[in-house]
């Protein structure tokens, strides 16, 4: 996979925030069924055709691209940007709740890397990102 340089990234997010913001005015209910479809449908071409996208984020649908930071929940599925990625603390309390879902493998893996990062300076309210 190549490296996109600063100048592609930021154009690459300005390319999807403009179709975004698009699409939220060409709505179905003002009357722009098919121009709200043809949106969608360049998104989602850009997304599945261009290597630097890992996707949409979960929390906000901003675009993540290689090499931002994010948040990737253990089973890989859901994603999240920077802004809207869990803290450490949030991650620690869903295991807490065994609301994660994962086994207890799994749950041994966040508790040391958690208690690394505790160990290291960091804190709860770090948001718990990764590159992607």
């Amino acid at each position: 996979m190549c490296e996109i340089d600063q100048e592609l990234r930021t154009k690459l997010r300005a390319a999807f925030d403009a179709l975004e913001s698009l699409g939220a005015y060409c709505t179905p209910d003002k009357g722009f069924a098919p121009q709200s479809i043809a949106i969608e449908n360049a998104i989602d071409e850009l997304v599945d055709n261009l290597l630097e996208v890992v996707g949409h984020c979960d929390g906000c649908t901003a675009i993540i691209l290689v090499g931002d930071q994010g948040h990737r929940c253990h089973d890989g599925e859901a994603h999240l940007c920077a802004a809207c990625a869990y803290t450490w603390g949030e991650v620690k309390e869903q295991w807490d709740k065994d609301e994660h879902g994962g086994d207890e493998t799994d749950h041994a893996r966040f508790v040391t890397a958690y208690d690394a990062h505790i160990a290291a300076g960091g804190k709860p309210t770090d948001k718990m990102l990764r590159t992607m």
